[in-house]
């Protein structure tokens, strides 16, 4: 297993990118980068690191990663051609825009602030939100953005939230300790 700071490309004149990747044929890496991303399970199961907690995960998964945080959803062998996500990523400074930085917005910001170890929704507003980020990726333009204002009212109004990692690390103290890390996963997984 490899650690990697992305770069992730959101297109100009564009503040976020939503999108549905097949992810079951790409190599397992941990990676971080500077984005937020909101990960949706669709299919597929495995194991998913997310800072310093590694957990199992499957379909209805969602997750909602701040910027830096170590990460990585690996695919069992069983599930590998069939795994598929909805990610969205956007920009860190987005809670620092003009637009959100608006009095009905400040729970949004709160709740991505929160993001930085990770936070796992479950219960029935997540099947909500499936359908929401289904619509999305087909979206372009203010209906876009407004499908994404959607979600993130729905994110907040899911009471069963779990932080996932206890600490944030930074990517480049993470890197540091990964060889130490992976050979303990390599230990207690293979």
């Amino acid at each position: 297993m490899e650690f990697v700071v992305d770069q992730i490309h959101v297109p100009n004149k564009r503040s976020f990118i939503a999108r549905r990747i097949q992810h079951g044929s790409q190599g397992t890496r941990v990676h971080s980068h500077k984005n937020f991303e909101l990960n949706y399970i669709v299919s597929g199961a495995g194991r998913r690191i997310v800072g310093n907690q590694i957990s199992g995960y499957e379909p209805g998964d969602l997750v909602l990663l701040g910027p830096n945080i170590a990460h990585c959803w690996e695919v069992s062998e069983t599930d590998r051609e069939m795994a598929t996500c909805i990610v969205i990523h956007f920009y860190e400074n987005i809670i620092n825009s003009d637009f959100f930085n608006i009095p009905e917005l400040e729970r949004v910001i709160d709740l991505l602030d929160r993001s930085r170890s990770g936070l796992w929704f479950k219960g029935d507003g997540v099947a909500i939100i499936h359908n929401k980020l289904e619509e999305l990726v087909n979206l372009n333009g203010l209906q876009s953005y407004i499908v994404l204002l959607e979600i993130f009212n729905l994110l907040l109004a899911i009471d069963e939230v779990e932080e996932l990692s206890c600490s944030t690390p930074q990517p480049a103290s993470f890197k540091k300790d990964f060889e130490k890390i992976n050979l303990v996963y390599e230990y207690v997984f293979n």
